[in-house]
């Protein structure tokens, strides 16, 4: 196994913020230093048995890593599914028998064709030591409830540990995080104000949780191949989406890839204001699993103004970086336990309205804001806990 060292970028003059969220320290000269790297390795590829999953693969985490992100991939459009078992034993995400381990120590969603899961998942820091990880496969979402099945080809594993030296023996700080963004705008998208604005909007709420969004680089995709993906619709393989965020391997550094184009449907002609590939998403650029699509729709002024557009942008960034929703339609909550959770409402999905005293002002209740709507001023927090999840990111640096 080789493993590939990516640099860290230099140091960041945030000491401010970073005191004022964190209580960080700083050097003499008011800079933060940011010693961050990211260690990539191919684990190997492995067949699907004839139980339906893999042999375990053994995947260490080091002293000196804050985070694990585990890419598996087909050829196939199958649905992946991880089980992952801590060093101490304890199953983190069942691999068998579940779709979405919505109540597992670890949520990781099934995805077809690549999928990724993320260590950690709340504010609580990974274990060291080794972990195992089973993968099986399904012929789709609605099978993966049912016993496994012998898979039609092998499956990649791909894994990301995001490191921090060590400090006196100990875990040194994680601190002066940067996000590269690269905006792809796709067919007959144009940029505009609101679009600048909505991504200056979106610096300044992921600034109050400690991380710098770097200024966008904006890349135009006008071929035909991107005209053919200008109008998504999202099912159960959304293989044009998939095809699209491959375009990613164009961007000039890993980080996260916006895509923005005309139109995003789902269902029976729902418009959908944006997406994310995955939670979390990966860095790597080329992975169908490597950015967000916007739609275009949220790029009228005459509809929306930049706080929407920044907060659409955000919330979706936010999935991308491992965050799920604080409350979700069905009632479910998220497992970070310091955002606020709103209480059930019977047969009624919570709505932001309705809880505004919670989480409805939160950058990730599942809900979002209406132009005109008065709270918008206020939404789009993010919560000390969500903080430590996003900044273990191996897509932040």
């Amino acid at each position: 196994m080789t493993a590939k060292a990516v640099a860290s970028a230099g140091g960041r003059a945030l000491c401010g913020l970073l005191l004022a969220v964190f209580g960080a320290g700083c050097g003499d000269e008011g800079v933060v230093l940011d010693p961050s790297s990211v260690e990539t390795a191919d684990l190997g590829v492995f067949a699907i048995d004839a139980e339906g999953v893999t042999e375990d693969v053994e995947v260490v985490m080091p002293e000196d890593a804050v985070s694990l992100t585990l890419v598996a991939t087909q050829a196939a459009s199958r649905e992946i599914l991880f089980g992952i078992t801590a060093p101490d034993g304890t199953t983190l995400t069942r691999g068998v028998n579940r779709c979405t381990s919505v109540d597992s120590p670890l949520r990781v969603l099934t995805r077809p064709s690549t999928a990724v899961a993320m260590m950690p998942g709340t504010e609580v820091a990974p274990a060291v030591g080794s972990y195992r990880v089973r993968l099986r496969t399904a012929l789709a979402y609605a099978e993966c409830a049912g016993p496994p099945l012998p898979g039609p080809g092998p499956v990649a594993l791909r894994a990301l540990w995001k490191k921090v030296p060590m400090a006196g023996g100990k875990q040194g700080p994680l601190r002066g995080q940067r996000l590269a963004v690269n905006v792809f705008l796709v067919g007959n998208v144009k940029r505009n104000p609101l679009l600048d604005g909505g991504l200056a909007h979106m610096r300044g709420l992921f600034a109050r949780a400690g991380l710098e969004v770097a200024p966008p680089t904006i890349i135009e995709l006008r071929d035909y191949e991107a005209a053919r993906y200008a109008r998504i619709h999202l099912d159960s393989e959304s293989l044009d989406m998939r095809m699209l965020l491959r375009r990613s391997a164009e961007a000039p550094e890993d980080g996260v890839n916006i895509f923005v184009v005309d139109e995003i449907t789902a269902g029976a002609g729902f418009t959908i204001f944006g997406v994310a590939a995955g939670i979390p998403g990966t860095s790597e650029r080329g992975s169908e699993r490597s950015g967000v699509l916007a739609s275009n729709v949220i790029l009228d002024s005459r509809m929306f103004d930049e706080r929407f557009v920044g907060r659409v942008l955000a919330h979706e960034i936010g999935h991308f970086l491992g965050l799920y929703h604080t409350t979700e339609a069905s009632g479910a909550h998220d497992q970070i336990a310091d955002t606020p959770a709103c209480p059930g409402y019977g047969y009624q999905a919570p709505t932001r309205k309705n809880c505004l005293a919670a989480d409805g002002n939160n950058l990730m209740f599942w809900e979002g804001d209406t132009f005109g709507d008065k709270e918008i001023a206020a939404s789009g927090s993010l919560t000390p806990g969500q903080s430590f999840v996003m900044l273990r990111s191996a897509a932040t640096h």
